[in-house]
């Protein structure tokens, strides 16, 4: 009786421990799952059509653990049938790449309007600068400035000698006595003289977005960078030559509103770094009387140490 209830107990062992194994081994295999898949062999440009990716052997069947599926994978019999014969590649494909639905649009699908390019909440709103207030042009698409506003001349037909002989009829920029009265200097002892800068330029927005510059845009995911929207939504590469001082900006309603009140010809942009932090800027007085490089506190731009580079 002992020997039978032996017997008996070990071969629920087994079949206990077989289950258990039986059950990690199913685990691993759903872990493990492969399936077949389509893998990009060659680099894909934007913009292919399917057709001419098929046939150029461009797709190769394999078998990949599941998990490195991202989406709907498109199978070698499904490439065979055609489902992507009259679509193309919305984006640049990569070699390795697997092939899922998405990658292949139908032409019309994959067209990106200037109006698409527009971030939601804004406008696209259009400037104009020459060379020097555009930073000598190089400012692209995707660049954030600041705009500074220069107002209308301040001293107007009251300015006078410059101190420069050649200088035009209405010439500006003449040290003048302190205080904001812009008359000329009475010679008086102990006179206290300032500059008046006619035309000071105050900061009027912050680290605004440039869409486009002339009519090349941010690039989309899988965009070379020198491409134009036409009107139709296509692209084309860019041309050599681009007005690099027309500059779309990408701006709330009521910013664009401000900006096309201003001046066109009043404009002055500053290049910002990517580090940049917009902050309060002091409002610029035009009258001077001490000249950064004549305040001992001040000297450079960058204060009286220099500039100053960051040290590892």
């Amino acid at each position: 009786m002992i020997l039978i209830a032996a017997l008996a107990v070990g071969a629920l062992a087994a079949f206990a421990i077989y289950s258990y194994v039986g059950g990690v081994e199913d685990r691993a295999d759903d872990e493990g799952r492969r399936v077949a898949a389509v893998r990009v062999v060659s680099s894909i440009p934007r913009g292919t059509d399917g057709t001419t990716a098929f046939d150029s052997g461009l797709f190769e069947e394999v078998d990949i653990p599941q998990e490195l599926v991202t989406g709907r994978e498109i199978d070698r019999d499904e490439l065979e049938a055609g489902l992507i014969g009259d679509k193309i590649a919305a984006a640049d494909l990569v070699t390795g790449q697997i092939l899922v639905e998405g990658m292949f649009v139908d032409p019309l699908t994959s067209r990106v309007t200037g109006a698409d390019r527009v971030p939601d909440g804004n406008v696209a709103i259009t400037i104009q600068v020459d060379d020097v207030r555009g930073v000598a042009g190089l400012i692209v698409p995707g660049d954030y400035v600041n705009m500074m506003g220069l107002y209308e001349d301040l001293c107007g037909d009251e300015s006078t000698d410059t101190g420069d002989g050649d200088a035009a009829d209405g010439a500006s920029g003449g040290r003048f006595p302190a205080g904001g009265v812009v008359d000329p200097p009475t010679g008086t002892p102990g006179e206290n003289l300032a500059l008046a800068v006619c035309t000071p330029a105050t900061v009027v927005y912050q680290e605004v977005q440039v869409l486009f510059v002339d009519r090349s845009p941010i690039p989309l995911p899988g965009e070379a960078a020198a491409e134009t929207v036409n009107a139709d939504g296509t692209t084309t590469a860019a041309a050599t030559v681009v007005d690099t001082g027309l500059l779309t900006l990408a701006v709330p309603p009521d910013a664009a509103q401000l900006i096309a009140s201003i001046p066109r010809d009043a404009w002055y942009l500053t290049l910002l770094p990517t580090s940049y932090t917009p902050g309060p800027i002091p409002d610029f007085d035009p009258l001077i009387e001490l000249l950064p490089g004549e305040d001992p506190n001040q000297l450079t731009p960058y204060g009286p140490e220099g500039f100053q580079t960051d040290t590892p």
